[in-house]
């Protein structure tokens, strides 16, 4: 057996032949009854099964006399049986644990422990076997999968049912906010969006080395802030490049790569003493939540640790339905029974003890992705004029706190018969991508089909709260990459011959505190008409014409003319009956 076996009987022997003296007592009686090993384990996982002793076992199954050596186990250069097992103390257990898992004989039974899926108590159980110490080694090909190998020894003097010890460990990524714990978000373009990472230190037990590294992946639309890296668990905060290293890069597609490797991982604790704690210590070492804690037992807590970082969203984010998402990972070693080694010094390789190496590869877990989505939308302007026709000319001036980095884009809509999507355009000069139907082909202007594009895009960075744009050739404008906030918008370009129309507000609330999958991501508005299928915002402006000025020839001269002759006759009769008044006075 290779010298990794050892690393997984040290710790394990102990619990198992703490009290050896009790093996050299003299039975009264020897007891040829067999008996059996059951695995009780929450997947269905393959042992060996290794007998290391074996002797005669006394009337009350106590005591173990007349001990040999096991058919699992040479006896060429160890001596007698019985003397070293009498030689077997606490204190020495680990150390001669090493020596016997290097005698030990190929295999000569199996067990396989109860599956998740299998029911009632039909666990199979390796029967037939006589009194003695046995060893119990998982075999389990784990590699790449998010669970651990169990380790075991133990002894039989009786029918044994065994509980798979072993500590998988998880992890969970949030966005928060506030103190708040999220799996999505809004966000505008420039915003800092929080992390968080939680996990646990697993039980080490059993293993020489302990590899524990995240692998977070962050899509084009987030720019990873290396320098906000922080790591600390219950019993201390962590330092960088001395408890943990951070490495990243950035392929060709935008897509960020992170990993964070934790140096001699081991040396951290599993648990940690706390008075409210639901553990306690057993005596291989090993902690168990389950049962009886003895009588003034010292209880103990599982170390949690706690990641954060922090990205932030730029001009590359999706917009509207397409989220931008954050997984990350957790790799680690899972097999007590293997001694890791970590990836060597080679030339100018310096090595790297942290990092599995190629003999470590076949033995390290995966958990399940973690992700969190992040998503931002848009305010599309669609600029009218009276009659509702599309109008051209027009500016807007947009004001919020979530106006940081703004896109600004312009579509066109151009005839093409193979658009997929298709657009048509209706008579009030929008577009749609739902074709016309008998009750609705008098809304449309055609049935011809439209292929949108974005024709123009430009990237407006400010630190102001403002961001301004024209409408394009068919009265659009286009907002992108808000988040929740309220925005007002302000027409600064008006077309000549139209009155300024009012400010439009627009809130953008979401509601991702209670958002259960992507699809139930949406936004609402209290002066704005919001698109579901699109995720943007849809704001129709209005301008009217202003009051035309009367001009020569027209019917305001008319007037003028008509009120001018009446005052001139008016003049004229006033002054006949003036002077008609000063000749009767006379």
């Amino acid at each position: 057996m290779k010298k990794s076996f050892k690393r997984m009987t040290a710790l394990l022997m102990t619990a198992a032949l703490a009290g050896s003296a009790s093996l050299m007592a003299m039975s009264a009686a020897a007891d040829t009854t067999t008996y059996s090993i059951t695995v009780s384990d929450y997947t269905a996982h393959e042992y060996e099964v290794y007998q290391i002793f074996k002797g005669d076992l006394s009337a009350d199954g106590t005591t173990l006399s007349n001990i040999k050596w096991g058919n699992g186990i040479t006896s060429a250069d160890l001596g007698d049986a019985s003397n070293y097992a009498a030689s077997i103390t606490a204190e020495n257990a680990p150390t001669i644990a090493e020596t016997l898992a290097g005698k030990l004989n190929a295999y000569n039974k199996k067990v396989v422990g109860k599956g998740a899926g299998d029911e009632g108590a039909n666990t199979e159980s390796l029967t037939g076997l006589e009194p003695g110490y046995y060893l119990v080694k998982d075999i389990t090909d784990l590699s790449g999968q998010n669970d651990a190998n169990s380790r075991y020894i133990l002894k039989v003097i009786k029918n044994e049912t065994i509980t798979a010890k072993k500590d998988v460990p998880s992890l969970t990524k949030n966005i928060v906010e506030n103190s708040n714990k999220y799996n999505t978000t809004s966000a505008s373009i420039g915003d800092t969006i929080h992390y968080q990472l939680d996990t646990a230190v697993p039980d080490t037990t059993g293993y020489n080395k302990y590899f524990f590294i995240v692998n977070d992946t962050m899509e084009k639309g987030l720019t990873f802030k290396a320098d906000s890296v922080s790591i600390k668990t219950d019993e201390k905060s962590l330092v960088k490049d001395t408890d943990y290293t951070v490495e990243s890069s950035t392929d060709s597609n935008g897509v960020t790569s992170i990993e964070i490797v934790f140096k001699s991982f081991i040396n951290n604790k599993s648990f940690i003493e706390d008075a409210a704690g639901t553990y306690y210590k057993l005596p291989d070492g090993t902690y168990t939540s389950s049962g009886t804690a003895p009588e003034g037992a010292t209880k103990y807590k599982k170390n949690s640790i706690e990641i954060k970082y922090d990205a932030v969203l730029n001009e590359k984010a999706e917009l509207y339905t397409d989220s931008n998402d954050n997984t990350a990972k957790l790799t680690f070693s899972n097999n007590p029974n293997h001694e890791y080694k970590g990836i060597p010094e080679e030339g100018d390789n310096p090595g790297n003890p942290d990092k599995p190496g190629t003999s470590d590869e076949s033995v390290m877990g995966e958990t399940p992705e973690s992700k969190t989505e992040t998503y931002t939308t848009a305010i599309r302007i669609m600029k009218v004029d009276g009659e509702s026709k599309a109008l051209t000319g027009a500016g807007f001036t947009i004001t919020g706190n979530g106006v940081k980095t703004v896109l600004v884009m312009k579509d066109t809509f151009t005839k093409d018969e193979s658009a997929d999507p298709a657009y048509y355009k209706l008579k009030d000069g929008t577009y749609t991508t739902t074709a016309s139907t008998e009750e609705t082909i008098n809304k449309y202007e055609s049935n011809e089909k439209y292929k949108k594009e974005v024709t123009s895009q430009e990237i407006t960075k400010n630190d102001s709260t403002n961001v301004t744009g024209t409408v394009d050739d068919e009265g659009y404008l286009v907002f992108a990459g808000l988040g929740s906030g309220t925005y007002t918008i302000e027409e600064t370009t008006v077309p000549d011959g139209y009155n300024k129309a009012p400010n439009k507000t627009v809130t953008i609330s979401d509601n991702h505190a209670t958002k259960a999958a992507a699809v139930d991501f949406s936004f609402t508005s209290s002066d704005a008409e919001f698109d579901n299928g699109a995720k943007v915002f849809k704001v129709k402006i209005e301008n009217n014409k202003g009051v035309t000025l009367p001009t020569t020839g027209s019917i305001g001269s008319i007037i003028f003319y008509t009120v001018g002759t009446l005052l001139i006759a008016g003049g004229t009769v006033l002054l006949i009956t003036k002077k008609r008044m000063s000749i009767k006075e006379k």
